[in-house]
Order: structure tokens, then C-alpha cells, then sequence
């Protein structure tokens, strides 16, 4: 398709066929340019010579140092005019031509070349700027004749040779106006008069040009055409002739030739190697010999069903190799028909596709399985769709309503947006987007583990596992049961907790009786008591106050299971501590003859900032062990160590045997 577009004066004419060419104004105009500033660099030579010889006979003119200047900028003008651009040449030329005749006017009025040289201003502002150009340059000149004129005429100018002149009278400059206001109008529709002929010139040869390139482009393309045909024809004429050359015994694929009745007519090394017979002992045979008895009749049909339209076509079937193994192939077959449209022979390429049948039977096996398992089970392809999910996957979606949208092929986002869209989960839709955007990132790490609270009371614990290709394995296994155990199960702790605090609370009272009574006995003054009983009333004291301990232990242990135990840090004599342990166990250790030996006594240990209870009970736990464990008439030793960290090493040490080594 041929594009002319006629863009008007100054912009250019547009020629496309397919691609785009543009003959513009402006480089014609920046051709003129270029060549008016060679001949004006030229001119002016000659040109300033000669106005600079005037001064011995008419005395040096303020025109002539006006001349000098626009020599000068002629001459530096064209030494830069491919390094400026069009405007600023083509404004260079106007103006140093306008320049002159201004000065001409004004140093010799009418007898000057201030005429001719405004009027060659204003035909190459019209040829350089166009139309509007032209008026303006007009329009300037006629101002520049009627203000100089004007100051003629009231003697503001004068003319130094003849002032009683007739072109200093202001009539005289109102001719020359009109005068110069009628050339300069016909110069400047001459022009571009001119212009647009040159124009329509211009676009009658280029459309010219694009329709002979037109015409040369479709032969061309009808002669590739031919060229191709041509090729295509010799190319079907050498397969038809050499297609026994076109199967290349190198190939890893199966390929056969046989007739409609299967009559092997050519045979690849392959299939020679995989029978384990050479092409000579095949070619002849029926193809029907390797095939097993129940798939003969639907590959005779098959073979029957190839038409002129349906010439390819593909089948899998079974064949026996050397050992009589049977193997899965695909076949890819291609009819070949003569002129009367009767099938002549068909090539056939197989591939083995025996271990992927076989991973396909193990697929359907494992899904089989999957199908059976008693838990929700998915696979999720790389692609994050869902790819497979059993039976007690659907089921469970089926007791929420939504098993339609759960179909192989939905993506994982979609999945989320659909349990929160259809209720199946307490996530206000405030809440969504944040929530599909932690599932997503939970399900696209290696391994996933979260609890699911459904709307309807039930919990899942959802796990997943990512798989070396990509593909991700989700179970979710129906926690609700369990999770009613467990809440049992704290409520029952809750209880025994609630018990433990009444019956220690129960306890503390006789207790404290206990003790208190102790004491009185201990201080009475009236009844002293001899230093045996007052020994005995001093355990009785110790031993109640350490069971009080205990029941105060068994309290902090409810606080403990609860969460809400908090040691209480105080200052402690470590030795102090010691002696008390050791009063504690030294019955128990009199039963077996052991003795206590206590290395702490009048050492000089800094204070412990510990919990003074819990580390009586330590040191209980470890000397009743070393008591209950230690041979009978032993030793049981405590030590101390101050450390240079700042802690104390308390050591306890028993004869007994020990754990044997392994």
C-alpha cells in the first residue's frame, strides 16, 4: 500500500510503502542555506574591497564599518554552517542582506542599495522561512522605508552630497513604499508559487518511484514464491523417491515400513536389535508375529480406520522381544496413498514406553492407596494446582459444601480464597488477605505445620512436604478428639491444681499448731526441758517447719505447671543451708551407721543471691541419694569451692557403688 501525503509549505511530503520516507522543505531549504553562504563568503570580497576604495573619493561612510561587519559574520557563518543549525543560518543570511540595505537607506537614501537589497531580503525570507517569513521580512522593510523616509523628510537624516535631493522629500519615499509593497507581494507569490509546483513535482516522482519499487517488490515476491514452490516440489520428488534414505539406522526409535497387511517393506536396526533378528529374516513378515492374540483385531481396525484425510495417527500396543517379554510402545504412524487415494504403505516410529506405564501403574497404585487411607490426603503440582486428592479429602470438603470447588487443576491462593469466601473458616474478610498471605508462605517453605480451626467446632492439623521437583504432599489429619482430651485433660490438671491448694491450705493449719506448740515447750521457763527433749522438740520444730516447706513446695508446683511460678532471690549463708540438709538426713543415715562429715564448718563463703528453699531441696534430693545408695557403715562428705566466676561448687561425695560402666 503507497502512503503520499502532501504535508504544505515548510513541512514536507510523506512517500511510505511499508516503510516510511520523508523529502522535507527544510532540507532543501538547508541545501539553499548552505550554498547562499558560500557565494555571499565570496561576493563579499570583492564586494568590501570595493566599498572600502570609495573612502578616498567620498571619505569614510558609517556604512562601510556596517559592511566590514556583515562580511565578517558572512565569513564566520559559513566557516560554522555544519555546526549550526538551519534557522540560525538561514536568519543570518536575511539579516546581514536586510542589514545592508538598512544601512544603504541610511547613508543614501533612495540613491543607495538599500532598494535592491530589501527586496533580495524578502525573496530569501520567503525561499528560507516560507510564506510568513516573506510578509514578515516585507512588512519590516516597508516599516524601515516610512520611519526613514519620515526622518528625511523633518531633516532628522540628511544627506551629505546633495541635500536639496528629490529622494529626500517624503513623497519620493511613499512611491518607493508602494513601489516596494507591490514587487514584494509578486516576488513573494511568485515564489511560492514556485514552491508548491516544485512540491507536486516532487511528489508526482516519488509516487512514481514507490509504485516501480511496488511493482519490482511483487514480482520479487511472486519469483520467491516460484523459487519455493520449485524447491518444495524437488523436495517432495526426492523423498518420494529416496524415503527408504530418510530412516536412519543410528536412531534409538523403532521404525517400520510395512503394507495394509502388515508386511514388513523396511526395518531400522533398532527394531532388528530389540527382536534380536536381522532386517533380511523381518523383511517379509507380518508385523502381526510380535503382536499378543487380544490386540491383533483392534490393530488390524486401527489400520483399516487410515484415510487420506486422517493419514497420522498414533497407537500404543504391546510386542515381544528376544526373550518374549512383552513391552508397552507408542507408535506414530504415517499413511502413504496413491494417485487413486488407495493406501499403499504405512511408516511407523515406536518408542518404548514400558517404565512409564510401569510408573504409571505404581501412580495409580499409590493414589489407589491414598484413596483408602483414613486421613485427608493432596498433591500439589509445582505449579501450586492441585493435582490429585483422595477420597477422605473430598469428603470433608463435601461435609463443608464446597467439594465442587476443590476439582484438580484449582490453584492453592484459590483454595484459601474459596474456605474463607464459603465460611469454612472463622477469618473475617478484614482479615483475608493477611491470612492467604501467611498460608502461602507456610505451604511455599520446605516443610509446613499449622493447626486449622474450622467454623464448625472441628480442628486439623495440617503438615506439608515439598518434593525434589517441585511438587508439594499435604495431609491433614482431623484433630478434634484430641483436642477435647487435651482440654480435659487441663481442665482436670485445673482441678487438681484447685485440690492441692485447699488440702495444703488444710495442712499448713495442724502444722503450724504443731510447731507453735514445739516452741512453747521450748521457751517455757516454768517447765525447762532437759536437753534430750529440748534436742527432740528442736527436730519436731525442723521437721515440721520442713514439711511445711514441702506442702509450700507442692503449692509452687501447681504455680509451675500453671505457668506462674516465680522464684524468691534472697541472700543465703551457703554453710548454713549445709548444716540444715544434714540435720534432716542424719536419721536416716544413723539407721545404716553412716557418718555425715560436713568440710563447710567455720569457712568463710560469701552470700549465695539464690532462692534459699530451692536449694534445700537440692541438697535434700542429693544427700537422700547418697544416703539411700551408699554402702552401709560409709561415708557421706559435703565440700564447698568458692569459684573465681563468682559461684559456689558444692560437692557431695558417697561410698557406695555406683553405676556400673557400660
Amino acid at each position: 500500500m503507497i502512503k503520499i501525503k502532501y504535508l504544505g509549505l515548510g513541512r514536507g511530503i510523506t512517500v511510505s510503502n511499508s516503510t516510511e520516507n520523508t523529502v522535507s522543505l527544510t532540507d532543501i531549504r538547508g541545501n539553499i542555506a548552505n550554498g547562499t553562504l558560500i557565494v555571499l563568503s565570496i561576493i563579499a570580497v570583492p564586494a568590501l574591497i570595493f566599498s572600502l576604495l570609495r573612502i578616498q573619493s567620498i571619505g569614510w561612510q558609517p556604512v562601510m564599518g556596517l559592511h566590514l561587519v556583515a562580511a565578517s559574520v558572512i565569513w564566520a557563518a559559513t566557516l560554522a554552517r555544519k555546526r549550526t543549525g538551519y534557522p540560525i543560518r538561514a536568519i543570518v543570511i536575511v539579516g546581514v542582506i536586510a542589514l545592508i540595505g538598512l544601512g544603504g537607506f541610511l547613508n543614501f537614501a533612495l540613491n543607495g542599495a538599500g532598494y535592491p537589497f530589501f527586496f533580495a531580503s524578502v525573496i530569501f525570507a520567503t525561499v528560507l522561512f516560507g510564506k510568513r517569513g516573506g510578509f514578515v521580512m516585507l512588512f519590516l522593510a516597508l516599516l524601515s522605508i516610512t520611519v526613514i523616509g519620515f526622518a528625511y523628510s523633518k531633516g532628522w537624516l540628511g544627506l551629505r552630497f546633495d541635500p536639496g535631493a528629490y529622494n529626500v522629500e517624503f513623497r519620493s519615499w511613499i512611491t518607493a513604499f508602494f513601489g516596494f509593497s507591490m514587487l514584494g507581494c509578486g516576488a513573494i507569490a511568485m515564489i511560492v508559487g514556485l514552491n508548491q509546483a516544485l512540491m507536486r513535482s516532487i511528489s508526482l516522482l516519488l509516487e512514481k518511484r514507490v509504485r516501480l519499487e511496488e511493482q519490482v517488490n511483487e514480482r520479487t515476491l511472486e519469483l520467491r514464491q516460484e523459487i519455493e514452490e520449485r524447491k518444495n516440489v524437488e523436495q517432495a520428488l526426492r523423498v518420494s523417491e529416496q524415503r527408504y534414505h530418510n530412516v536412519v539406522d543410528t536412531q534409538t526409535e523403532m521404525i517400520t515400513q510395512f503394507t495394509p497387511d502388515g508386511i514388513f517393506t523396511f526395518v531400522n536396526y533398532a527394531y532388528c536389535d530389540f527382536t534380536g533378528k536381522s532386517s533380511e529374516q523381518l523383511l517379509g513378515t507380518s508385523l502381526y508375529d510380535a503382536v499378543p492374540e487380544d490386540e491383533i483385531g483392534d490393530l488390524r481396525t486401527y489400520i483399516a480406520s487410515l484415510t487420506a484425510k486422517t493419514p497420522h495417527r498414533e497407537i500404543e500396543n504391546q510386542i515381544r522381544d528376544l526373550d518374549g517379554v512383552l513391552h508397552h510402545f507408542e507408535w506414530s504412524n504415517s499413511a502413504l496413498f496413491d494417485d487413486t487415494g488407495i493406501l499403499t504403505e504405512i511408516q511407523s516410529v515406536g518408542r518404548d514406553i514400558t517404565e512409564r506405564k510401569l510408573a504409571e501403574q505404581v501412580r495409580d497404585q499409590f493414589f489407589a492407596a491414598m484413596d483408602k487411607l483414613d486421613a485427608a490426603f493432596a498433591l500439589f503440582g509445582a505449579d501450586e494446582r492441585l493435582v490429585f486428592c483422595n477420597r477422605y479429602y473430598r469428603k470433608l470438603f463435601e461435609s463443608f459444601g464446597t467439594a465442587e470447588d476443590f476439582l484438580p487443576g484449582i490453584k492453592y491462593e484459590n483454595m484459601l480464597r474459596k474456605f474463607v469466601e464459603n465460611g469454612v473458616l472463622n477469618i473475617t474478610p478484614e482479615e483475608m488477605e493477611d491470612w492467604i498471605q501467611s498460608r502461602l508462605s507456610d505451604f511455599r517453605n520446605d516443610q509446613m505445620d499449622v493447626e486449622v480451626n474450622y467454623a464448625n467446632g472441628s480442628h486439623f492439623k495440617v503438615t506439608s512436604q515439598k518434593l525434589a521437583d517441585g511438587s508439594t504432599v499435604m495431609f491433614r489429619l482431623d484433630v478434634t478428639e484430641l483436642k477435647e482430651k487435651q482440654l480435659e485433660a487441663e481442665k482436670a490438671n485445673m482441678a487438681k491444681s484447685e485440690f492441692l491448694s485447699s488440702m495444703s491450705h488444710e495442712l499448713r493449719t495442724p502444722l503450724n499448731a504443731i510447731i507453735g506448740f514445739s516452741q512453747l515447750l521450748e521457751s517455757n521457763p516454768k517447765e525447762p526441758l532437759s536437753g534430750n527433749q529440748h534436742g527432740y522438740t528442736r527436730h519436731v520444730v525442723e521437721a515440721g517447719q520442713h514439711l511445711l516447706n514441702l506442702i509450700d513446695q507442692v503449692l509452687e508446683l501447681s504455680k509451675i505447671e500453671s505457668g506462674n511460678f516465680e522464684p524468691v532471690m534472697e541472700n543465703v549463708n551457703a554453710p548454713d543451708v549445709i548444716a540444715s540438709s544434714l540435720e534432716m538426713v542424719r536419721g536416716k543415715a544413723a539407721e545404716r551407721g553412716l557418718v555425715l562429715v560436713n568440710e563447710t564448718v567455720d569457712q568463710n563463703f560469701p552470700q549465695l543471691r539464690t532462692d534459699r528453699i530451692r536449694l534445700l531441696q537440692v541438697l535434700l534430693n542429693l544427700l537422700s541419694n547418697a544416703v539411700k545408695y551408699n554402702r552401709n557403715g560409709g561415708k557421706v562428705t559435703v565440700e564447698a569451692e568458692s569459684l573465681a566466676t563468682g559461684f559456689l561448687r558444692i560437692k557431695i561425695t558417697d561410698e557406695g557403688f555406683g553405676i556400673p560402666r557400660a
